[in-house]
């Protein structure tokens, strides 16, 4: 399981409720996300839409996800994104 999400608070929860199912990577930025897409092999990723930098933000990592193989993809947010979603396509 990989689970991007820059908020450390969030990430050790999600990375303790998530250990029961299985391994659990947690990163907190784009580039490392990447990296470790393209390393390692995931069954599911939970990716933050807001990593505090609109370049490199969690809708840029669904598409690696999406390339990877990572089909099952939550995409998780502390604020309000309904406009990133609309215009991802």
């Amino acid at each position: 399981i990989l689970v991007v999400e820059d908020d450390h608070y969030i990430s050790a929860r999600l990375r303790t409720h998530l250990a029961k199912y299985g391994s659990v990577k947690v990163v907190s930025n784009y580039f490392d996300a990447k990296e470790a897409i393209e390393k390692g092999a995931f069954d599911l990723s939970l990716i933050d839409l807001n990593l505090g930098d609109t370049d490199t933000d969690g809708l840029n990592v669904l598409p690696v996800a999406i390339h990877n193989g990572i089909y099952p993809v939550i995409l998780t947010s502390q604020d309000e994104e309904s406009k990133k979603l609309a215009s991802f396509k």
